[in-house]
């Protein structure tokens, strides 16, 4: 049986490498992690899995890799902080 394509947005952040990591365990799934930031040192990789540098935010990029990852499941995981104040 084939295994399912499954890609990840934010692959090498905190959200995106806990979901890679039970993906991983679960040993059902061809996987690929998507991020502007490559794996670097601190942070896990896993065997096996595709790691891609991509910038969400531009189509072009975005297209080519689903063209070449073909995922049947997308898991988006994105996390934004921002911080402001308020005067009165």
């Amino acid at each position: 049986m084939a295994r399912t394509k499954v890609l990840v947005t934010g692959g090498t952040g905190f959200l995106g490498s806990e979901i890679i990591k039970a993906l991983v365990e679960a040993n059902d799934f061809a996987i690929t992690a998507l991020d502007i930031n490559p794996p670097s040192l601190g942070t896990s990789s896993y065997p096996g899995v595709t790691y891609v540098r991509c910038d969400v935010l531009k189509m072009e990029e975005l297209q080519e890799v689903f063209k070449k990852a073909q995922p049947t499941v997308v898991l988006l995981e994105r996390f934004e902080f921002h911080t402001f104040s308020l005067e009165f």
